[in-house]
């Protein structure tokens, strides 16, 4: 996350699940974009921006967007996913 970051449209299945604006005033490292669970104890080293989970397994298909425009801060339209935690 960071002033230049914009917004992606996360799709699940075909279907748009959720916008995610990636914009902060300030740098910020270690941000994941998406993620199905919180790592737990030492591996904890993303704070998900938000989380998605089903209540059964199966395969789904995860696409992200950049969308063209950004929150009215932002100095860009970057999207950085530094990790995706899939658990079963």
């Amino acid at each position: 996350m960071g002033p230049d970051n914009g917004i992606a449209a996360v799709y699940i299945d075909g279907q748009l699940d959720r916008l995610v604006d990636t914009y902060s005033a300030d740098e910020m490292a270690n941000i994941a974009v998406y993620a199905d669970a919180l790592l737990r104890g030492d591996e904890q080293r993303q704070v998900p921006l938000f989380t998605r989970q089903w209540p059964t397994s199966g395969h789904h298909a995860l696409r992200f967007v950049i969308r063209p425009d950004s929150n009215m801060w932002a100095t860009g339209r970057a999207v950085h996913i530094d990790a995706l935690h899939l658990a079963r």
